[in-house]
């Protein structure tokens, strides 16, 4: 059986624990065939959000957001409210995660926290357990402490989740493929 992997990142308007969701990335990719199998963006209703979790944005991270160059209020016609949106997401983990796979995030301790207290408070469960969490962000700090050539990220959309969600997986294909090209020739 082939090893399909999640990566997941999502856009918030605070940096805390307690962080509003507004969008989700989600792509199933495999590290094997280094491919991406497919994406998806999920826009989350920033008002359900806040209304369903009590999770308020930070001022200073809205500021922040109104100097990026991609506005997430360009996509406002397309939002769902945060059940929709988390059925969704487990949907497209729970048909795509196959054999050994895992969830990605950068990291899981921010991204898949804090949909993992978005999920309960519907009173869900994540379509992902946390023997399956694994961190990218720990991956590419290992790859440079190994003294391996850097690798840039793939350009993408910045602060776009589902941009971002692939851009991340591109780069783990690199860096594995690079540690299995390196680890045959010892």
């Amino acid at each position: 059986m082939p090893n399909t992997h999640i990566m997941i990142d999502v856009e918030t308007l605070n940096t805390g624990v307690s962080a509003p969701i507004f969008e989700i990335g989600v792509c199933a990719f495999s590290l094997d065939e280094r491919r991406i199998l497919g994406g998806r963006q999920i826009y989350l209703d920033l008002l359900d959000v806040i209304l369903k979790t009590g999770f308020l944005p930070n001022e200073d991270t809205v500021r922040w957001w109104k100097e990026q160059s991609y506005s997430p209020s360009d996509e406002s016609n397309s939002r769902k409210s945060l059940l929709s949106g988390l059925v969704s997401l487990s949907e497209i983990v729970s048909k795509n995660l196959e054999g050994n796979g895992k969830v990605w995030a950068n990291s899981p301790s921010f991204d898949l926290v804090l949909l993992e207290r978005h999920y309960a408070v519907l009173s869900m469960t994540p379509p992902w357990s946390y023997r399956d969490e694994a961190d990218f962000r720990t991956m590419r700090w290992l790859y440079r402490e190994m003294g391996l050539p850097e690798i840039n990220m793939p350009d993408k959309v910045a602060h776009h989740a589902l941009s971002d969600a692939e851009a991340q997986a591109e780069h783990l294909w690199k860096i594995y493929g690079y540690v299995l090209q390196e680890t045959s020739n010892v």
